[in-house]
């Protein structure tokens, strides 16, 4: 049978109860069923009170309990509602950095995490019928010029745009990046907004504001050297340009929360691309190119330079996603420094092949760091990543830059 046709009719015959904890009534009922002698019957009650469907105590049941940080009683109660419910049961939330407090008990070996990321850029594609073209297009030239041009384009949008599925929708409809840096406006400030919550400060909005141009700075310097400058930039920066006084704790606190909940992303570095000699967070990226882009829109940084800074966080988000795959030794993308050279990323796969990955925004011939790498023996494979058609050099191959992660590993 169709595997499509087979998760259709398994969904069908499931019994899905969706509990929203950011609804105040769902959660004072809620809270007070987990405190209940009987689950089951606690269920049965909480769903008639709720106007739900009706409960059965069975495998065939999934209950989806959303913005679980909003009740430390019932994110406590996770072990309980598994052990004596026979139903599957699902926990999402939002902002769970809430969650890191000692209030909440973490029930080991009964959670299991999943990190949701914004669409892929083969995602992207899925959603304007391109991905089979980006799935098969010859990584070094062979394919017609038409089917490059076309994957071209919709990267060049991707850059702008990123991938979350809103502002990926308002694409669609609306063809406009204007209108999809509002709603990427809107949601850093509601990001901002309820994040505002976890923090003591009033200054939170100004602090966050600050960071992400701060952070978008940083990236844009030339980092040549094993010194990791990035948090102390950011700190600098938005000491100097927030109006209001703040401590540096206030700063390192925001650029944290950022990190936890995945709005930027760390690249650790093998120094003198020794990859015994690890260096933690030397830069940041940020994990979404659509945000990287529409912050970029609210500094002065030349045009030249953000298209390389974007360029290069996309190659990062989509390398990203390998090492989730586990298709790489470590758990983060790495850049890597011989001397005076920087590599803008060295990867090792699991059978110790060292890759070499240099970042273009236009085409362009130069690869002075792969050439450097190579004749000292430190990468195995050479890339050149940028807007191309793609190439067979002697020690050099040129892909285009929209297949570094799907189409990993070049062959």
């Amino acid at each position: 049978m169709n595997k499509y046709v087979t998760l259709i009719l398994l969904t069908e015959m499931l019994r899905f109860i969706y509990i929203n904890l950011a609804d105040e009534t769902s959660l004072h009922y809620f809270e007070e069923l987990v405190i209940s002698n009987s689950l089951s019957f606690g269920m049965i009650d909480y769903c008639r009170k709720a106007r739900l469907e009706e409960f059965h105590n069975s495998p065939d049941t999934i209950i989806i309990i959303d913005e679980i940080q909003e009740s430390h009683k019932i994110y406590n109660s996770i072990r309980a509602l598994q052990s004596d419910l026979k139903c599957h049961i699902a926990v999402t939330g939002s902002y769970l950095g809430k969650t890191l407090t000692s209030k909440y008990f973490k029930p080991a070996g009964n959670m299991y995490e999943i990190e949701m990321l914004p669409l892929s850029f083969r995602e992207f594609c899925r959603a304007f019928n391109s991905e089979q073209l980006l799935l098969n297009i010859d990584l070094y030239g062979q394919s017609d010029s038409a089917d490059y041009a076309a994957l071209t384009e919709k990267y060049k949008i991707y850059r702008q745009t990123g991938g979350y599925p809103a502002v990926v929708s308002t694409y669609l409809q609306t063809k406009s990046i204007y209108h999809c840096h509002e709603v990427i406006r809107n949601i850093i400030a509601r990001f901002t907004e309820e994040s505002a919550s976890y923090f003591k400060s009033d200054k939170c909005a100004v602090i966050f504001d600050n960071v992400y141009k701060g952070a978008f700075i940083s990236i844009a310097k030339e980092k040549k050297g094993t010194s990791s400058k990035d948090i102390r930039d950011i700190t600098d920066f938005t000491i100097s340009d927030t109006k209001e006084h703040v401590s540096r704790k206030e700063i390192n606190d925001a650029i944290s929360w950022l990190k936890y909940s995945k709005i930027i992303g760390s690249c650790d570095l093998y120094n003198q691309g020794c990859i015994s000699d690890l260096l933690q967070e030397h830069r940041f990226y940020f994990m979404d190119c659509g945000i990287a882009s529409y912050v970029a829109s609210l500094t002065s940084i030349p045009n030249d330079t953000v298209d390389g800074v974007i360029a290069e966080n996309f190659v990062y988000t989509e390398l990203y996603r390998l090492y989730k795959e586990n298709l790489f030794k470590g758990d983060k993308p790495c850049c890597s420094v011989y001397d005076n050279y920087e590599l803008d990323f060295m990867l090792v796969d699991k059978k110790d092949i060292k890759y070499g990955i240099e970042v273009k925004a236009a085409k362009s011939n130069k690869h002075n760091s792969l050439d450097i790498y190579l004749r000292k023996k430190l990468i195995d494979e050479a890339y050149l990543a940028q807007i191309t058609r793609g190439g067979m050099g002697e020690q050099i191959k040129t892909i285009p830059i929209y297949t570094v992660g799907c189409r990993f590993p070049y062959t």
